[in-house]
């Protein structure tokens, strides 16, 4: 069984070396064929079904958000949905508070096991397709991996097992998979995927909406530590998007901050390579690295071989 860090309380110093990290997002598994983006949920009978009929906010704010494409508009409208919950809390009487908020966390658990349902069917739809997603980006990039299990860690943000299906076509034995492949968010093979926000970085945090975090549900993971030591960083279908920065953040900061320091030599510089599907999905990953280094995105590509790939089929 994979590693999952929803169940386990890893510290980050439990991580084994590796020479090159990969960071799987969303993109990843759309590659491979399968149909699993935001906007193709939202139009799906297993959003449909579990629209409560006395919604109190949570669907209904789904709906009206209709140019929502990508997961990160989910957890930006999960956060209007946690502010909802704070602004409206203080108008109920004491006597019904608790009913109210068990209210709400029903129709967050309906909206997660729609999502549970929705992918679980694209995953099997996926698996009864064959073996088309052989002639994918995203297979060619798994096989360049070959036998380097070794020096490899790999953190899927996917709930799905798609990498762990390649890495065993490709010959990696159970035992590495276990030690190198890190389910960020949960899966659905444990049923155990995790949906929520990051925490808040301010005081208008209140007991409330807490069944929202993430952090309520793991422990988060160092990847900037593991970031920071590898020799190569990629990144594939992830949009580095701000819902996720607690993961990267400290990692670009420092890389951005380096020449403040000493110059970096050539053969200190670390490869940071991008693969995803098209220039729009581009131009806003480095939009998040512009911000993530507080502006200065061009000394972090100084400071690393920063390569491009524009790869999707």
């Amino acid at each position: 069984m994979m590693q999952n860090f929803v169940q386990s309380r890893y510290q980050p110093n439990s991580l084994p070396n590796a020479e090159v990290i990969i960071i799987l997002g969303n993109g990843f598994d759309i590659d491979l064929g399968l149909e699993t983006s935001y906007k193709r949920f939202l139009s799906s009978d297993y959003y449909f079904r579990h629209i409560p009929s006395d919604d109190l906010f949570l669907f209904s704010q789904l709906k009206a958000a209709g140019d929502s494409r990508n997961w990160i508009d989910l957890e930006n409208e999960l956060k209007i949905y946690a502010k909802f919950i704070d602004q409206t809390f203080s108008n109920f009487e004491p006597r019904d508070k608790q009913e109210v908020i068990d209210r709400y966390k029903k129709d967050y658990s309906k909206l997660v096991l729609g999502i549970q349902e929705f992918l679980s069917e694209q995953e099997k739809v996926w698996e009864a397709s064959g073996l088309n997603y052989r002639n994918s980006k995203a297979f060619e990039f798994i096989q360049s991996l070959g036998q380097s299990a070794s020096e490899c860690l790999i953190f899927d943000f996917n709930f799905t097992s798609t990498s762990e299906r390649l890495l065993r076509e490709i010959g990696w034995p159970d035992y590495l998979i276990n030690q190198r492949l890190w389910k960020i968010h949960g899966s659905l093979k444990l049923g155990n995927v995790v949906v929520g926000i990051e925490d808040f970085n301010d005081s208008n945090y209140h007991e409330n909406y807490y069944f929202l975090f993430k952090s309520r549900r793991h422990t988060g993971l160092h990847l900037s530590s593991a970031m920071r030591e590898a020799r190569a960083v990629n990144i594939f279908g992830h949009s580095l998007g701000i819902t996720d920065t607690s993961y990267f953040t400290e990692y670009f900061r420092e890389k951005a901050d380096l020449p403040f320091q000493r110059r970096v030599q050539d053969d200190e510089k670390q490869y940071f390579n991008i693969y995803d599907c098209n220039e729009d999905s581009m131009g806003k990953i480095n939009g998040q690295i512009l911000r993530m280094t507080s502006g200065k995105s061009s000394m972090f590509k100084q400071n690393v071989f920063y390569n491009e790939y524009l790869n999707c089929k």
